[in-house]
């Protein structure tokens, strides 16, 4: 019976990826696979990937081990393919026998180290565990120490009255959801009126290479999430096009993926502003990191009930925190600080985030 060998490669990585870290075999040699079926996952430092079987056949080899680095196009396995009798041979009985057994039992096949390790101390019973960093917590580390390094990053802060949006979206959250088929929240807001004040200051929207300022006719403006492996900051590609619903539509999107780590790289890359949303974790205030090379990040705080004074009287309203970092090589003071009070007057007047000013 003809047989032939199909090469299972890594898959072409975005620009901005240079390598991967084969993170687990979901398959093993000498097992049978069908064409979708999951053969491994990939870390690179944005996302996990899952690389799919393209053919039915069995795993005849398996070149790339767990924990170790590949590159775009690199063969990781090799299928052997022919025509397969409907009943199950001998090995496929004895591989899918080993490998129910070995998620029953959480054993594992592979005999290198796994990720955990323990320390034990015998007096008064003290341990300490030892996990190895991941990809993407190793690829934050170092993005935080370039952005320290190579930028001069100042954080200017503003307070805005959440009373006006908060009304908008109890009046029409349940309408929204019926005409949209997605919940209203609160950081398409933000985004829409980040949106409208990076037209009036571009130059947030801008950043420095080499001796030039590039200045993107664009926004994508990215959204800071927190995924199961991390934080991850997929793109709202071309923002400055986007309605609230269509903001709404995309950031559920990015949850939902991210979730089940389902995210692509490409999701993943360019950028050219930010928006985090610390509120959601109960944060009152804090000073958010520029994502390099972009130059300013907007960072979100939890509402709080607060006084303040309104028409010379004393009223508590729902209030927020604002807080944007930006490059001060390239961002002068009085451009972030206009910027930020052009987003507070969008929220405050809500109107004008429908009507586009």
């Amino acid at each position: 019976m003809d047989t032939t060998e199909i090469e299972v490669k890594a898959p072409q990585f975005a620009e901005s990826v240079s390598e991967a870290v084969v993170l687990k075999w979901r398959k093993h040699e000498g097992q049978y696979v069908k064409k979708g079926d999951s053969l491994l996952e990939l870390e690179t430092d944005k996302v996990v990937l899952d690389v799919p079987s393209e053919v039915n056949g069995l795993i005849k080899i398996i070149k790339v081990p767990e924990k170790e680095v590949v590159h775009s196009g690199q063969t990781l396995a090799v299928i052997e393919t022919k025509s397969f009798s409907a009943k199950p041979t001998s090995s496929d009985t004895y591989m899918r026998t080993t490998e129910r057994l070995r998620n029953t039992n959480n054993l594992s096949l592979n005999t290198k180290a796994t990720h955990t390790s323990f320390c034990n101390q015998t007096r008064n019973h003290r341990i300490e565990r030892y996990v190895a960093l991941s990809v993407l917590r190793k690829s934050l580390i170092q993005r935080l120490l370039r952005a320290q390094k190579a930028s001069v990053t100042l954080t200017t802060f503003n307070e805005v009255n959440m009373s006006s949006v908060i009304k908008l979206r109890e009046k029409y959250k349940v309408e929204f959801t019926k005409k949209h088929g997605v919940k209203l929240g609160l950081t398409s807001f933000f985004v829409k009126a980040s949106s409208i004040a990076l037209k009036k200051y571009p130059i947030l929207n801008a950043s420095v290479k080499d001796d030039s300022i590039v200045y993107h006719e664009f926004q994508d403006i990215g959204i800071a999430i927190n995924s199961p492996l991390g934080l991850i900051v997929p793109t709202l590609r071309n923002a400055e096009r986007m309605s609230i619903h269509t903001i709404e539509k995309n950031i559920s999107n990015f949850m939902t993926k991210a979730m089940h780590n389902r995210i692509t790289i490409e999701e993943l890359s360019g950028g050219t502003f930010t928006v985090s949303n610390g509120g959601i974790f109960g944060s009152l205030l804090s000073t958010p990191v520029i994502n390099p090379p972009q130059s300013s990040i907007l960072g979100i705080h939890s509402i709080e009930q607060r006084p303040i004074v309104l028409f010379d009287k004393v009223e508590v309203k729902p209030m927020i925190y604002l807080a944007l970092s930006y490059d001060h090589r390239l961002i002068d003071g009085k451009d972030a600080v206009s910027f930020l009070r052009t987003v507070k007057e969008s929220l405050e007047d809500p109107i004008k985030l429908t009507l586009g000013f």
